[in-house]
C-alpha cells in the first residue's frame, strides 16, 4: 500500500488507479501495470502504458 503523499505524486504523473481513497488510505493501480525491482539500487519502478 503507498502512502498517501506516494499516490498523489502517481496521481499527478497521470498514473491510473483503479482504487484512489485518500480518506481511508487505499490505493491500487489499475491493471496492467508492470513493476521492475533493481536488485543492485534496491530501487522499484512502476510503469502503465500511456493511453
Amino acid at each position: 500500500m503507498a502512502a498517501p503523499e506516494e499516490a498523489a505524486e502517481l496521481a499527478a504523473k497521470g498514473f491510473r488507479f483503479g482504487v484512489y481513497q485518500p480518506e481511508s488510505g487505499e490505493f491500487a493501480l489499475s491493471t496492467p501495470h508492470r513493476v521492475a525491482e533493481d536488485l543492485v539500487r534496491k530501487t522499484l519502478t512502476f510503469m502503465q502504458e500511456e493511453r
